[in-house]
């Protein structure tokens, strides 16, 4: 790939207008991309979870990353599973929150018109009634996706991520 089409390439992932430099400018630019850390783009983020109460009941916050390479409206997500310490999480207790609006499993199906866009996290609630000490926890999550754009079938996708969380202290 030469200068200009890197230059083209990072302005157009991080929706930005950029002007190609030129020199000893260039190959500083070229350098910093290349020693960046990747993208996490595992469904379960690295970051802490926390404690959280959602409509009145208690439970945990995770922060995810939808796992397409392309943006899905929510009705292309066929299922959440999660377990925290090797005890799965019943289906109707997660609410997945996409743009500030909270959506149960069940109803996102029927939700064609709101979009998960690949660089927006959302927020995954657990209703989570027993006592977890703050502190490290594993985590699994699996994100089941069908892609819309693939015209050879009907597929599932099972992106499951396994992390060791940390649990924030207060609520």
């Amino acid at each position: 790939m030469t200068e200009q089409e890197t230059f083209q390439n990072y302005a157009t992932c991080n929706r930005t207008t950029l002007h190609a430099p030129s020199g000893s400018a260039a190959r500083e630019f070229l350098a910093t991309l290349r020693n960046r850390p990747p993208v996490d783009r595992a469904f379960l983020s690295s970051e802490v979870f926390r404690k959280a109460v959602h409509e009145g009941r208690k439970g945990l916050e995770f922060k995810v990353r939808l796992t397409s390479y392309r943006s899905l409206p929510l009705s292309c997500i066929e299922g959440i599973e999660l377990s925290i310490d090797g005890q799965a999480v019943n289906p109707s207790d997660i609410r997945l929150t996409v743009d500030n609006h909270s959506y149960k499993l069940d109803e996102l199906r029927h939700c064609s018109n709101i979009w998960w866009f690949i660089l927006d996290f959302a927020s995954l609630f657990v209703a989570w009634e027993s006592a977890l000490a703050a502190g490290e926890h594993d985590i699994e999550g699996t994100l089941i996706t069908v892609e819309p754009y693939i015209t050879s079938g009907r597929f599932s996708f099972f992106n499951t991520s396994r992390k060791r969380l940390c649990l924030e202290t207060e609520l």
